[in-house]
């Protein structure tokens, strides 16, 4: 299925379901492909699931075998803007990565530390 899919519900990609384009929905499952942009409250990529493309997603859960080759945007619970999360594999020292949010001076301080040699 080729497209662009818009709910306010819960979407699901069966394990034989192949989706190219974009997802926007509350949940969205994927035991199939995708290949696209997704932006949900949650995403799942359970274990025969693949994802290539760009996620903005609040809750994002990967379980083991499932794949997602892309971007990511981590979205505040109630957030109508992504943060922006990077990470670069090739540093030997852990790689800081600082939220980019510009409106709230709350999260100023709030950083992510991430080791590359850690396979996740």
């Amino acid at each position: 299925m080729e497209g662009r899919l818009r709910s306010s519900l819960n979407v699901s990609v069966g394990v034989n379901g192949q989706f190219d384009g974009e997802i926007e929905a509350k949940k969205v499952m994927i035991s199939g492909r995708v290949d696209g942009t997704i932006d949900a409250e949650r995403l799942e990529i359970v274990s025969t699931g693949r994802v290539t493309g760009e996620i903005k997603v609040t809750e994002l859960v990967i379980e083991p075998g499932g794949q997602f080759s892309g971007t990511s945007q981590i979205k505040e619970a109630g957030e109508s803007a992504p943060r922006q999360l990077t990470h670069t594999s090739s540093a030997q020292q852990p790689t800081e990565v600082n939220d980019t949010d510009n409106g709230s001076d709350s999260d100023k301080d709030a950083s992510l530390r991430v080791d590359p040699s850690i396979a996740v």
